[in-house]
């Protein structure tokens, strides 16, 4: 791939739900897609959009900008600093964004390693159900250094609007991980305000317009208020709101600050 092209192109690793999405919209405004995943379904998904398949991790990396959206930290981690990953593979000047929910932690540990590499690491956690990736409405909060974020802010515009708050990249996973905090707390309150009204006697949907869409309007409450009336069971606690609570309090612990209400949610496995 020539200079020109790899200036035009994205390296994208993890074409999960998310990253094809992501995918997507890359390939629609023009852009060329070198995508590698562990799954060969995702990778022929890739192909027949017109995107290019990489066979090798390291295969990303022509590309000079490579976003990796993947699990967790085990797996950030193993694409970055494994065998044939990211820190090996991108050349000196290139840029990983971070666009995982990680531990800020973890964001401060490849920033390390990629700057001694030369290279750049740009956090950038994502605020957005799956709608509003599909919408290119994704809120995405930045941090690193301000000169990477100046050259992949056009790339990330097409996405959703994105936003630079600060040089070091733990901060972007920080917001992450407490944003996510306070989503999950909302919902508990949510369930114990609808058992508590509903045993009084009022109807559910009356509930949500009497407290929610009269004092509480927006898209957290409006929108997952109306998701538990529609299914209760979709307030229960998942695999990734158990882990970005935990990142939270390690991370309120590493800064000697105490989060009781999380902390309590956490001990009860709640919501």
């Amino acid at each position: 791939m020539s200079t020109a092209q790899s200036r035009s192109a994205v390296g994208l690793v993890g074409l999960g739900h998310m990253g094809s999405v992501m995918a997507h919209h890359f390939l629609a405004s023009g852009r060329e897609v070198v995508g590698w995943d562990r799954r060969p379904e995702a990778l022929q998904e890739l192909a027949a959009g017109g995107g290019t398949a990489a066979e090798k991790l390291a295969e990303v990396a022509s590309a000079r900008v490579v976003i990796s959206i993947v699990f967790d930290d085990d797996g950030t981690r193993a694409v970055t600093l494994g065998a044939d990953g990211l820190l090996e593979a991108l050349p000196p000047g290139g840029i990983h964004v971070v666009m995982a929910s990680v531990s800020p932690a973890l964001a401060r540990e490849l920033a390390a390693a990629h700057e001694a590499r030369g290279q750049h690491l740009l956090a950038a956690s994502v605020f957005g159900r799956p709608e509003a990736a599909e919408s290119a409405e994704l809120l995405i909060n930045c941090s690193g250094p301000a000169s990477a974020y100046a050259e992949v802010e056009p790339l990330l515009s097409v996405l959703g609007t994105p936003r630079w708050i600060g040089d070091e990249p733990a901060q972007a996973m920080l917001v992450k991980t407490m944003g996510n905090s306070l989503i999950h707390t909302t919902v508990e309150m949510l369930r114990e305000m609808f058992r508590f009204l509903k045993a009084g006697g009022i109807d559910e949907q009356l509930a949500k317009e009497l407290l929610i869409d009269t004092l509480f309007p927006g898209p957290i409450y409006s929108g997952y208020a109306q998701r538990y009336i529609d299914d209760p069971s979709s307030a229960a606690m998942i695999d990734m709101a158990r882990k970005d609570r935990r990142n939270c309090l390690e991370a309120a612990h590493e800064m000697g600050v105490d989060l009781p209400v999380i902390r309590f949610l956490g001990e009860h496995d709640l919501p």
